[in-house]
């Protein structure tokens, strides 16, 4: 009916439902296949909040379908989107697939700091459904703690559960190099290294860690207002809106040369 009204906003949302509906019957491949098309609908759309929605939905599906990486790249796109529409439930959903997928990628410490990271938000949120709890979870949460050891473990989720947001961000970005094939990535921009001074640079590499502009600036030792000013530039520049989607496209286009500047 949708489609026959062409309405496509009404298309993205019905399509990215029967994607959930897919992922929770276990159809890894038809879940991918909708939620692809549904997170086109919404990139057309210009609804980022949408195209995330979808995208969660596809990082699940390709991570049952053994495309770990991919799965990692897109749910980091998804968490940089939630943390700048300011989406509380979303981010820590996020975190909580980010530790799961940290966990299958033998990055242990991670997992524990983004499964703690998980719990605090939820708890902030009033929410019973904690990692430790949730038959999603509760198993790879067991099974990492039987890895690490009972205070290895609990010394990194305790660890996590101290973060803020903005470290809990940083701290799922925090493997390199990231994946770089991302799927349906964010439209191209001109060479990053080609339009940005090279201060400019150095505030785009801690950007795509997902750094705030409280750590860059601490970073750089420069005032946090002269990081904001960068930031805003930088965005300029590059002909993109939101901060997300300099991390997002960021981490897919330029990373190597970005570690490499940040190196020097």
């Amino acid at each position: 009916m949708r489609r026959d009204l062409g309405d496509k906003r009404g298309i993205a949302i019905a399509l990215n439902n029967l994607s959930v509906i897919a992922r929770d019957r276990g159809e890894w491949q038809h879940a991918a296949e909708l939620s692809r098309e549904s997170a086109a609908l919404f990139e057309a759309l210009d609804d980022m909040h949408g195209v995330a929605l979808s995208r969660v939905t596809l990082g699940a599906a390709l991570h049952h379908l053994g495309a770990d990486a991919e799965a990692t790249a897109l749910h980091r796109q998804c968490l940089a989107v939630f943390r700048d529409l300011g989406n509380p439930r979303e981010i820590a959903e996020c975190l909580e697939v980010l530790a799961l997928l940290a966990s299958t990628q033998g990055r242990c410490v991670q997992a524990a700091r983004l499964f703690g990271a998980a719990e605090i938000a939820f708890e902030e949120l009033g929410s019973s459904m904690r990692p430790s709890r949730d038959p999603r979870y509760e198993a790879a949460v067991a099974n990492l703690r039987d890895r690490m050891g009972g205070a290895g473990f609990d010394a990194a989720w305790t660890a996590g559960r101290a973060l803020t947001i903005d470290e809990a961000m940083a701290a799922a970005f925090d493997d390199q190099p990231l994946a770089t094939a991302i799927v349906a990535p964010l439209r191209a921009a001109p060479p990053l290294l080609e339009t940005l001074t090279r201060r400019e640079q150095a505030v785009a590499a801690l950007l795509a860690r997902g750094l705030s502009n409280r750590q860059i600036a601490d970073e750089l030792v420069i005032s946090e207002r002269t990081a904001e000013t960068h930031v805003g530039k930088i965005l300029a520049k590059l002909g993109l809106k939101r901060r997300a989607q300099l991390i997002a496209w960021a981490s897919h286009h330029e990373m190597r040369d970005l570690h490499e500047l940040q190196a020097r």
